[in-house]
């Protein structure tokens, strides 16, 4: 049988319950492995670079370029890094964030989606764009979406 590596993840919230209950699902899965936990950006900042996980999944209530900024940062210390957005500002927090950059679960996501969103990004090469599932649309696929629904 082929031994396939844990997908390392660190988890950001500053919601203590939340946290737990992420920590206890997550390590439950064979598959990954909960490297560590931060309270806030900066913190989920210097954790990516001491602890380099393969996923952020990072909790913000946050919709503004500060956010968008902070993921540019983490992105450009550590290229490889998947980071997934859990927010309830949603869309408004990606219009500030490249697909590139990070995928967006929305505030009604189960948890059999956020762990298919872990396994699909762990996959991801570096560079490229995320999975679409419950991310917030390119422009693009808006036009494309958008022309197809007309025709």
């Amino acid at each position: 049988m082929k031994h396939q590596r844990k997908i390392t993840v660190l988890v950001s919230t500053n919601h203590p319950v939340f946290l737990d209950g992420l920590r206890v699902i997550l390590g439950s899965h064979p598959q990954i492995q909960v490297l560590g936990q931060a309270k806030d950006l900066s913190e989920a900042g210097r954790k990516t670079i001491e602890l380099t996980p393969d996923v952020l999944l990072l909790d913000t209530a946050a919709a503004d370029e500060g956010v968008a900024d902070a993921i540019r940062r983490m992105k450009q210390e550590h290229k490889d890094l998947k980071i997934i957005v859990l927010s309830l500002a949603g869309d408004a927090v990606m219009r500030h964030v490249n697909t590139r950059e990070a995928a967006l679960l929305k505030p009604r996501t189960s948890m059999a989606e956020l762990l298919q969103m872990i396994y699909a990004v762990g996959s991801v090469p570096a560079g490229r764009p995320l999975p679409a599932a419950n991310r917030a649309p390119t422009p693009r696929e808006k036009s494309r979406s958008e022309t197809r629904k007309v025709a």
